[in-house]
């Protein structure tokens, strides 16, 4: 470093003078500076208010996403059963078209897994049952006659008690 005996000679700066155009440079400085710090704490403001509302959002989406969460499991969970519901409703959408007035159906019984529906039929006569088991052979799907009983009922209008097995040689469709 130098000595200050080396100094000795100069003039000492003079902190103390001002020049005249100084003050109004500073107090435009003074401006400036306080303008620029009034934006940057609108800024701050607006900032943090858009913060607010994204937090809101957030948290409304994560409720909205609980919710379809949950509607989602529950389909999953049902989905099953409406599966099932659509298969019985495709193998006895078949069965509908082709029943006449000749023969009512009584019971339906219905096992999905096996594809079978077993159907307790009343018919006008015998010859009409045979026929309506020859319509449901034309599905495709193998009919087996398991019982029929002439009716033990007064009016005559239904001659024969039958139950009929219907099975489905291939997954029936809507």
């Amino acid at each position: 470093m130098f000595p200050i005996s080396a100094f000795k000679g100069w003039a000492a700066p003079c902190f103390q003078h001002r020049p005249r155009a100084a003050w109004p440079v500073m107090g435009a400085v003074l401006l400036m500076t306080g303008g620029l710090l009034l934006a940057s704490m609108k800024d701050y403001q607006r900032r943090d208010a858009l913060q607010r509302q994204h937090q809101q959002l957030l948290e409304r989406v994560a409720k909205r996403d609980e919710i379809v969460r949950g509607l989602s499991a529950r389909m999953k969970k049902h989905q099953p059963d409406a599966r099932a519901a659509m298969q019985v409703v495709a193998m006895l959408n078949p069965l509908a078209k082709l029943l006449l007035p000749d023969v009512a159906i009584m019971n339906v019984s219905v096992e999905p897994a096996k594809r079978t529906v077993r159907l307790q039929v009343k018919a006008m006569s015998l010859e009409a049952l045979l026929d309506f088991s020859t319509r449901l052979e034309a599905i495709p799907a193998r009919v087996e006659l398991q019982n029929h009983t002439p009716s033990k009922e007064f009016s005559q209008k239904w001659a024969v008690n039958a139950t009929l097995i219907v099975i489905y040689t291939h997954n029936p469709r809507l």
